[in-house]
């Protein structure tokens, strides 16, 4: 296999009576050989989306690719669904099927690790004396009995939790975009 080449970029939009729709991170992996790939979609961007996507990826398709190209790096599993449904179809230069050549690709795959991992940025912060926190320029609420102290922050690509020096959970979030 060649590489396959992944590219991150945004998409705008519009709702129905004209409301604009936050941008949304589009994460596209494409495999040279066959033509095949596969797309995630994050109401972020960031590193922790980035990496989530890859990893939901490379799980679905079995294997991590030996090498990646990224273009500018400016999921549903309904989205990697219609991917998969998509390479039943013929090669552009109508050498067979895109999903047969994609098994092609698999072969030169590294092996996934037994156990999957989890995608976090921890960081720090110390709450105010209301109990609240300052983190990618959103204010979160911890506890009052946090004000002045310092707590961890662990932040994925779907959620936000707070926790205290102790790795005891304080508080969830989900941001919306």
């Amino acid at each position: 296999m060649e590489r396959i080449e992944a590219s991150w970029s945004d998409l705008n939009g519009h709702t129905k009576n004209r409301k604009a729709v936050s941008v949304i991170g589009l994460e596209f992996i494409s495999y040279p050989h066959s033509n095949g790939g596969h797309t995630q979609l994050f109401k972020s961007e960031n590193q922790e989306c980035l990496l989530e996507g890859l990893k939901s990826i490379f799980e679905h398709i079995g294997g991590i690719p030996t090498t990646i190209w990224y273009g500018l790096i400016t999921c549903p599993q309904q989205l990697i669904r219609r991917c998969d449904e998509d390479m039943e179809r013929q090669h552009y230069k109508g050498i067979g099927l895109i999903s047969e050549l994609f098994e092609e690709d698999k072969k030169e795959f590294f092996k996934l690790p037994e156990v999957s991992f989890e995608v976090y940025r921890h960081e720090f912060a110390k709450a105010d004396n209301y109990g609240k926190i300052k983190f990618d320029t959103r204010t979160y609420s911890t506890s009052p009995k946090m004000a002045g102290t310092q707590v961890m922050i662990r932040a994925g690509a779907h959620d936000v939790e707070i926790l205290d020096n102790d790795h005891t959970f304080i508080d969830f979030f989900r941001p919306k975009s």
